[in-house]
């Protein structure tokens, strides 16, 4: 080592770093080695010495050739990476281009070992002035402040990532930190079918979709949301446009972890107009709901929808006559079926039309004799 050498021989001329720095900067030949070796003697320079300033190194190291800098800077600080660092950052701009390997090392190193101190959020920040791009650079800050747990930065840093290069990563970490910082209901739901319009073949697709299901799931249940929800239905409108007809039963299916109530919830919400490929599963709670009968507030509203699926009218009418019998609702049973007889006279709507004047009948014996009982 060529400039330890000069350094050693230099403190033994005149005894001091500060004397020999000043001695060896006035030389008429100022070569590589003695460049160098004024770097490491800088470094043992006291702090409150007038020569112990950084416009000195950054001097010394200037007049170096770019590709030695490096070296140079490595020698200063004897290899220890935080010391290097904090020089790096300190440097005035224009900072010396050669030290640029320096910082790429540096910066691998770091990522690699999850460095998150200040320091190296400190050294993150001064990147761009070694030629790092910004959104680099931005990314690096945003996975200190993740470990660091300081969400409410990282998300400032992602909205700003997003808006220039929404990558599905960005959406998907994004999304995280939302779901960190209890962002509301809607917001989360817009990350999240952002997420997954930047890439239909992520991995993570499924579960995305698992969260979209959750929020909509405990959006319906909490009233004081719902509202909000309901407003911004073209949200969930959008994300059925995201998949192939065929698909859309399936998503629903998966939204819903098959739940008969929460389907004909969403069902209920997404008609007028219907999102084509949803009616096979309206079909399909029908099928159920007539072999086990509902006649519930849900089960009334979604019957009075079906008509938007595609589905027969007069079975609607049934569908609907039927609930309002079981609920004693018997004139509005028989609107509907002057309605159904009106398409097209069947023997259900027959049997119900004279069930009416038999039910109220029943009814009135049955009062007449607990009255005498």
């Amino acid at each position: 080592m060529v400039p330890l050498y000069v350094v050693e021989a230099a403190l033994k001329k005149w005894h001091h770093p500060t004397t020999a720095l000043q001695k060896l900067v006035k030389m008429k030949v100022l070569n590589t080695n003695v460049l160098c070796a004024s770097c490491i003697l800088w470094s043992m320079i006291e702090p409150d010495d007038g020569l112990f300033s950084l416009p000195t190194l950054q001097m010394l190291l200037e007049r170096l050739p770019v590709q030695m800098q490096s070296e140079a800077l490595s020698l200063t600080t004897n290899g220890d990476d935080a010391r290097t660092a904090l020089l790096l950052t300190q440097f005035s701009i224009p900072v010396p281009q050669g030290l640029t390997p320096l910082v790429q090392s540096l910066r691998a190193h770091w990522v690699v070992t999850g460095r998150c101190d200040d320091l190296a959020l400190h050294f993150y920040r001064s990147l761009p002035a070694y030629g790092m791009p910004w959104i680099g650079q931005l990314w690096l800050l945003v996975q200190v402040y993740e470990t660091r747990q300081q969400f409410v930065e990282a998300e400032r840093l992602l909205q700003q990532i997003v808006q220039v290069h929404a990558s599905p990563e960005a959406w998907w970490h994004l999304i995280l930190v939302s779901h960190e910082l209890h962002r509301p209901a809607l917001a989360r739901l817009e990350g999240l079918i952002n997420f997954i319009k930047s890439d239909r073949n992520d991995t993570r697709i499924g579960q995305a979709l698992d969260m979209i299901g959750e929020i909509i799931r405990t959006s319906l249940q909490d009233t004081t949301i719902k509202e909000t929800l309901f407003s911004s239905i073209e949200m969930l409108r959008t994300l059925f446009m995201l998949f192939a007809t065929q698909e859309r039963s399936a998503l629903l299916a998966q939204l819903t972890r098959n739940d008969e109530e929460l389907m004909a919830s969403l069902l209920i919400l997404l008609a007028s107009p219907i999102i084509p490929g949803l009616q096979a599963v309206a079909q399909t709670i029908i099928t159920r709901w007539e072999e086990i009968p509902r006649h519930d507030a849900l089960a009334m509203v979604f019957y009075a929808i079906l008509v938007d699926y595609s589905i027969d009218t007069e079975k609607v009418y049934l569908l609907r006559t039927r609930a309002f019998v079981a609920k004693g609702m018997f004139d509005q049973a028989e609107h509907l079926l002057q309605h159904s007889q009106e398409l097209q006279t069947s023997p259900d709507a027959i049997w119900l039309l004279v069930l009416k004047p038999m039910i109220y009948w029943l009814l009135k014996l049955f009062g007449e004799t607990l009255a005498i009982g």
